[in-house]
């Protein structure tokens, strides 16, 4: 109730500024390299699956149309949606995989989607992992980008494969951060809170799901800790305040993040946010049931809310 009129704006943005039809498909006002392309088409997915609005849906299915056909033939991908590119960016590729992950939990199923998550799993175990953990591009050594690959994986429903648990190692003593110095002995890299936004998640996959190994159980309990020792005390409560939509007064925070992009006061408090809501946000996905919503009047049936899972040999 309290955020819903900005919510409604944001999505009705999204929606306005989708333009173009088939790979010409783009957003107003995204970055060159498409980052932003990836992220509205999650970010609408994962709308239509909660709403259930038509004009959510046909704009999630365009941009995850996209993505799809402009995958990599090694199975990554790479800025610009460059599909003739064979660099298998596992940044980019982090965002396109969490778009098609909420498109198939909506019940979104653009054609080619389930050959092209087979063809992405292969990727990353046989071109993008290295060294214990995933690199950067292929064929390269781990980095931060090792918790990227590590959700990708839990999350498509390959949870257990020794990529991700050899990934789950290389970050076990991971806490949450925004020096890069403080996050690990040895520093993942220079952007802490892109890393801290996909480990939040991997450690919560991994120590909470049915059956979890006691180190996996430890490592999410500590971080846990950590995170909710260290967000509230560093949240930015300025003495003014902004009107709230019932005309009130209402008290606002955020969060600094310096790294090495200068990503900002927006970024960084939507990458702290997302951690602070990895409790509900996505279930374990070894333990997440199959189930059928009511159908509710006057719309269509709410897509089954489940594990994803592709069968597929790496």
């Amino acid at each position: 109730k309290e955020f819903g009129r900005t919510v409604e704006l944001a999505l009705d943005y999204l929606i306005n500024a989708q333009t173009g039809e088939g790979d010409e498909t783009r957003f107003r006002g995204a970055d060159g390299n498409e980052y932003a392309f990836l992220i509205a088409t999650y970010a609408l997915s994962e709308a239509y699956g909660m709403t259930q609005n038509p004009n959510a849906k046909a704009a999630a299915l365009k941009g995850l149309g996209r993505i799809v056909r402009n995958q990599s033939p090694t199975g990554g991908w790479d800025y610009k949606l460059n599909k003739t590119s064979t660099r298998d960016d596992m940044s980019f590729a982090g965002w396109a995989l969490q778009a098609l992950k909420a498109g198939k939990m909506a019940g979104l199923h653009p054609e080619g989607l389930d050959e092209c998550i087979k063809k992405a799993m292969k990727c990353l175990a046989q071109r993008n992992f290295r060294g214990g953990g995933f690199g950067y591009t292929a064929g390269g050594g781990p980095t931060g980008l090792t918790a990227t690959g590590c959700l990708a994986m839990q999350l498509l429903g390959f949870g257990d494969r020794a990529e991700v648990k050899s990934a789950l190692d290389y970050m076990r003593e991971w806490r949450p951060a925004f020096d890069k110095d403080k996050m690990a002995a040895k520093a993942p890299g220079a952007c802490p809170q892109y890393y801290c936004y996909y480990a939040a998640q991997c450690k919560y996959q991994a120590g909470m799901k049915q059956g979890a190994a006691p180190s996996d159980v430890q490592a999410w309990q500590a971080w846990n800790a950590a995170m909710k020792a260290l967000y509230p005390k560093t949240i930015i409560t300025p003495e003014e305040t902004v009107e709230g939509p019932d005309g009130k007064p209402r008290q606002i925070g955020y969060w600094k993040n310096a790294d090495a992009h200068g990503s900002g006061d927006t970024m960084a408090t939507c990458l702290c946010a997302l951690q602070l809501m990895v409790y509900y946000r996505y279930l374990p996905t070894t333990q997440a049931e199959r189930r059928e919503a009511p159908p509710r009047k006057g719309r269509e049936t709410r897509a089954a809310a489940r594990e994803v899972c592709v069968d597929v040999d790496i």
